[in-house]
């Protein structure tokens, strides 16, 4: 398998992910060695995997590769969106606008619902950039945020 290709991976679910009801998240990733792979999409439902992250993984019984542990932290800080229900279409695309057009660096976004946003900030500087239109946006739109990363959360099963 060539270091560049870009394959699903994907991440046991433990049952303290965010109401998903999935057993599995399945994201992209760069083997980069034996059982070593780079992540390269924010997970929509599993804590503690960050953007670029390097985990391990292992073949699970029906041939999947599994999400083991995460070897090397990127940086990255990952922050899921939560916007009201009743947002309209107009209302994200004005808050995704604002959250796109702060500090030096642009934030990487994935949509996973109308209402459910993932963004992903290259390190910590960055996102404290943005923080500030974040919490502009919880008190204009009531939008709601959450960290990726919850050190008192496990991502995986146990193997």
């Amino acid at each position: 398998m060539s270091d560049s290709a870009e394959i699903k991976i994907r991440i046991p679910l433990s049952g303290m992910e965010r109401s998903s009801n999935l057993k599995y998240e399945r994201v992209w990733a760069d083997h980069r060695s034996d059982d070593l792979y780079q992540v390269w999409n924010l997970p929509a439902y599993a804590y503690n995997i960050e953007m670029a992250d390097i985990v391990r993984c292992r073949k699970s019984p029906d041939q999947e590769l599994d999400v083991i542990e995460v070897v090397e932290k990127s940086g990255s800080v990952g922050v899921w969106l939560y916007f009201p229900s009743e947002s309209t279409t107009d209302d994200v695309s004005q808050a995704i606008l604002e959250l796109t057009n702060v500090g030096e660096r642009r934030p990487t976004f994935e949509k996973f619902s109308d209402t459910f946003w993932g963004m992903s900030f290259r390190d910590q500087r960055h996102f404290k950039e943005v923080l500030p239109v974040i919490n502009s946006l919880i008190e204009s739109i009531n939008i709601e945020y959450e960290l990726v990363s919850q050190p008192d959360k496990p991502f995986w099963l146990s193997m």
